[in-house]
């Protein structure tokens, strides 16, 4: 176990993703200034705000490591940040003043063959980026899935549109077959959606 301060976002982080934050509450202004590594947790906010103290979140989150930041003149930070490894809450540590908790890092289970569903995903995922392309939304069709599993688990949930509720379950699935079972009927269902809405039959 580790102690970690937690960042609550009503976003998802999974491993691999990059994301840009902005940070300008104090308390995690504060928060970045004292980290010893350059690393903190992410978690999604279950009920409250961002804002101010008292929001309740989800026990999985993501280790999120500072890829690059950079103040502005208004005080604020402006963070690039890459996912990790997951974790899950342990023990929920006092605000003082910023979250913190006891987390364990969570492993993605006994290694499987996962090349059928790979193979599945993969295809799903392609096509959902050509219809995603076509419907105006953006996407790269030239994008390249990994042949790791997990890795592949995460870039998929990346980039799917979801909702910050359909993520968090994606994230807490216990490995990657998992999750790239459930990404694969997701993917269906996405390019179905898409393609009604543009009329194919």
């Amino acid at each position: 176990m580790l102690a970690l301060p937690v960042f609550p976002l009503p976003r998802v982080l999974v491993p691999s993703e990059l994301v840009l934050v902005h940070v300008f509450e104090k308390r995690y202004l504060q928060m970045l200034d004292e980290l010893a590594d350059d690393r903190f947790g992410i978690v999604l906010i279950r009920e409250g705000s961002e804002i101010g103290s008292g929001a309740t979140y989800h026990d999985v989150g993501t280790i999120a490591r500072i890829a690059e930041s950079r103040k502005t003149e208004d005080g604020r930070c402006v963070l690039a940040m890459v996912g990790e490894q997951r974790f899950e809450v342990i023990d929920r540590l006092a605000e003082s003043p910023y979250p913190s908790a006891l987390v364990e890092v969570l492993d993605e289970g006994p290694s499987e063959d996962c090349s059928e569903i790979l193979e599945l995903v993969s295809r799903r995922l392609r096509r959902y980026l050509v219809v995603s392309a076509e419907s105006g939304h953006g996407g790269d069709v030239l994008f390249q899935l990994s042949s790791e599993p997990a890795t592949a688990s995460y870039q998929v949930a990346s980039l799917l549109r979801l909702l910050s509720p359909e993520r968090q379950d994606l994230l807490e699935l216990p490995t990657a077959r998992s999750r790239l079972e459930r990404e694969e009927r997701l993917l269906e269902r996405e390019v179905d959606l898409l393609e009604r809405v543009m009329g194919v039959s």
